[in-house]
């Protein structure tokens, strides 16, 4: 973009606020000031690689260029991952050119947004609000938050010149807050001044422990996103250190050794950094404090929930270090942080699904077993089973220990789960979900969802509980099976073939079950369906947009069928309902449609498409019941996308069914017949299955089972009970098929 036109949209932005007369006034001289600027910033924004050479003086010069290495394979891993920004325990913190991008954008933000002042009347009830509140410090000066990523001092002097110049008492006589209002604004700078001080220190005290050395001038100049790194590495640090889950003895004692030669903790001394850790309280004291918090809250989403989710297992390691107690300070942490919480609250809501409850399951799980695989099994849900198998086949065993960020099979394994986990726990954990997704992600959630970071480490420890470890080498599965390690897609199979050898009664009572909950549905559905007709026969309104609204909303397309005999021609057919129609309004279409192979009274759909919705409601009114050379009209309004899109008859129960979405191609093997059949004969007389691969669609589609039953009811409780139901990895998906469309065999 043009530097002039950039610098005069961002003008108009910065003045937005202010009044059109003010606006106008201010708008050049700003303008000025914003393009004198960007023209002084391009030169060094053009000259990428001189951005990573101020963090490279703290270490010895040999160690940034393998650190580079090192990281740029784990970022390439990284982006493997579509639609997650940050994966599982990625170091972003010890990345430089990261960092000192991090730095640069700080300071660009800053350089474009600098602070414009309203005028008194709207800055002083905003710096004293008359609700009872105190606005925060860094509020009152319009500093922090992530838009800008941090501050110095340099940034709290300009915007304190900035306001008091406009909120000094001698300014404004015959405002009598203005003089409180010049008062906060100085106790608020004092106050971010101070925690500035208290940042640096802070910075400073973690980055003896974490490099070895003090922090650089550059990195205290706007401490707070590299406090949050430093802050970061030293949870890592802890936990790499200390081990998660079950791991070995003999995992601990090589770990020291993995830990030391990761560019990431060069700086490191492994048992002293466990001593002032577990020993001492300054380190943990460092969490309980303004400074940190503010670090968090300056910083991407993507570190801030990796953060939250490392303080989170560091407390979990302190527990199972010391027989379930930690230290009290790791209160305070959780009123500074009230995030973990949230966090908690969801992993048991993950637990719920992976344990059964009650007490039988509780007598035989305990914090810190380590069952063997049978009496573990005995407890965890179906859900549960399935995965921890899974799970058992895709991690390496404690000899060769993987990371999940840089292990493409465990990868998988993480996504598919978080996948599946993030949609069940519902729309009563969207909160709690909130502090994973993208910035840019949508209100629901579901298999398209952005995410800012997937806890991919927590997701293998909560599933594998009892089995799992880590330590500084990575993730492993403890198991006497010796057996070598599988690709995720292989252990998948392996699982559902598994699953059809002990098929047998169990998914027949699955299969039941499953009918008796959508029967069970399907009559609250109705149950609703006449509660809402009863409140709207309470309310005054027309006669036919009553009844329009007992069927469904209103739209301008009219599906009448049970209209004639089904040998009786189209053209015959069309003209007879359009002498019908037309008393009620503009017709702008109106289409007959023959369907095969259903009943009679579904043979024909006549589709009249009026010009408003006003004029279908009084058709439907008047047509719905009617009776006609002994057949009743029937009559409801159907959906506009769908006509538009010629999808006229896909809902029309027919005794052939499609199945999609139950494997992928690549998982495509010789036993998917026959487990369709057993699933489909507990609905009826199966005449036919076909199964189809068609390349051209899209890989939830292109394998298709084709379902031929003797009769359309026995179809239709086939479509009722397959649809929606759980097969391997995926969700069947099963609709009505037109049998004149089936590909050849």
């Amino acid at each position: 973009m043009d530097l002039e036109k950039q610098a005069h949209e961002m003008a108009e932005k910065a003045l937005a606020s202010l009044p059109a007369a003010a606006r106008a006034a201010k708008l050049d001289s700003v303008k000025a000031g914003i393009l004198k600027r960007l023209q002084a910033g391009s030169a060094p924004r053009s000259s990428p690689p001189a951005a990573p050479v101020p963090p490279a003086p703290p270490p010895p010069p040999p160690e940034p260029e393998p650190s580079t290495e090192a990281e740029g394979a784990s970022a390439g891993q990284v982006g493997r991952v579509e639609g997650v920004e940050l994966f599982g325990d990625w170091q972003w913190f010890s990345d430089s050119e990261l960092r000192a991008r991090l730095l640069e954008d700080v300071r660009q933000a800053h350089a474009a947004e600098k602070i414009l002042v309203a005028s008194p009347m709207e800055e002083i009830p905003r710096i004293l609000p008359k609700n009872g509140q105190v606005l925060g410090a860094g509020a009152v000066l319009r500093l922090g938050g992530v838009h800008h990523g941090g501050y110095g001092e340099s940034d709290i002097n300009y915007a304190y010149r900035q306001l008091s110049r406009a909120l000094h008492p001698d300014k404004n006589p015959g405002i009598e807050e203005a003089h409180d209002a010049f008062k906060r604004l100085g106790e608020a700078s004092e106050e971010l001044r101070g925690i500035l001080q208290e940042s640096r220190k802070a910075l400073q005290s973690l980055c003896l422990v974490t490099q070895g050395g003090p922090a650089s001038a550059e990195s205290l100049e706007r401490p707070q996103c590299a406090l949050l790194a430093e802050a970061s590495r030293l949870l890592a640090a802890v936990l790499a250190l200390s081990g998660e889950g079950v791991p070995s003895e003999a995992a601990l004692r090589r770990s020291t050794a993995a830990f030391v030669a990761q560019p990431a903790f060069q700086g490191c001394r492994p048992q002293e950094l466990l001593g002032k850790w577990y020993q001492e309280s300054h380190l943990l004291d460092l969490f309980t404090k303004a400074p940190l918090r503010i670090a968090y809250d300056c910083s991407q989403k993507p570190f801030r929930a990796q953060f939250l989710c490392s303080l989170s297992r560091a407390a979990e390691a302190e527990a199972n270090r010391n027989d379930s107690c930690v230290r009290g300070s790791w209160h305070q942490v959780m009123a500074q942080f009230p995030e973990l919480g949230l966090w908690k609250e969801l992993q048991d809501k993950i637990r719920s699904r992976i344990w059964a409850s009650g007490a039988a399951a509780a007598g035989k799980r305990s914090r810190n077993s380590k069952w063997d695989d049978k009496s573990a099994a005995s407890c965890a849900t179906e859900w549960g089973k399935k995965w921890r198998t899974i799970l058992q086949d895709v991690l390496p065993g404690a000899e060769a220990a993987s990371r999940p960020d840089t292990d493409l099979e465990i990868q998988k394994l993480c996504m598919v789960l978080w996948k599946d986990t993030a949609p069940w726990v519902g729309d009563g954990f969207l909160q709690h979900l909130r502090l994973f997704q993208a910035s840019d992600a949508g209100p629901g959630i579901d298999d398209e969802t952005k995410w800012a970071f997937v806890p991919a480490t927590d997701l293998l420890l909560l599933l594998g509980e009892g089995m799992v470890g880590c330590t500084a080498e990575g993730c492993f599965v403890q198991s006497d099976s010796g057996a070598a390690r599988k690709p995720f897609l292989e252990a998948l199979k392996n699982w559902r073939s598994s699953l059809r050898k002990n098929r047998g009664e169990t998914t027949a009572d699955s299969a039941v079950r499953l009918w008796k909950s959508s029967a069970k549905r399907n009559g609250q559905k109705e149950s609703e369906t006449a509660k809402r007709a009863r409140t709207t026969e309470n309310k005054e309104e027309a006669p036919e947009e009553v009844q329009a609204k007992l069927n469904r909303s209103p739209t301008k397309v009219l599906l009448l069928t049970n209209v004639a005999p089904a040998k009786q021609p189209e053209e015959t057919i069309k003209a007879t309902v359009e002498g019908w129609v037309k008393k009620f309004g503009a017709v702008k279409e109106c289409t007959v449609v023959r369907v095969p192979d259903v009943p009679e009274e579904d043979a024909i759909r006549v589709f009249v498409v009026f010009d408003s919705i006003k004029a279908s409601s009084k058709a439907y009114a008047s047509l719905r019941g009617q009776v006609t050379d002994g057949r009743a009209l029937r009559a409801r309004f159907y959906d506009e996308k769908r006509f538009q899109d010629g999808e006229l008859y896909k809902a029309i129960p027919s005794r052939m069914l499609v199945l999609t979405n139950l494997v992928r191609p690549e998982e495509l093997d010789g036993g998917l017949q026959d487990e369709v059949q057993h699933l489909a004969k507990q609905h009826g007389k199966l005449c036919r299955c076909v199964v189809k691969t068609l390349s051209d669609l899209q890989p939830e589609e292109s394998v298709r089972v084709f379902l031929e039953f003797s009769t359309v009811d026995e179809a239709v409780k086939a479509q009722a009970a397959l649809h929606g139901q759980d097969f391997g990895l995926h969700r069947i998906k099963a609709r009505y098929f037109n049998e004149a469309q089936l590909p050849g065999e």
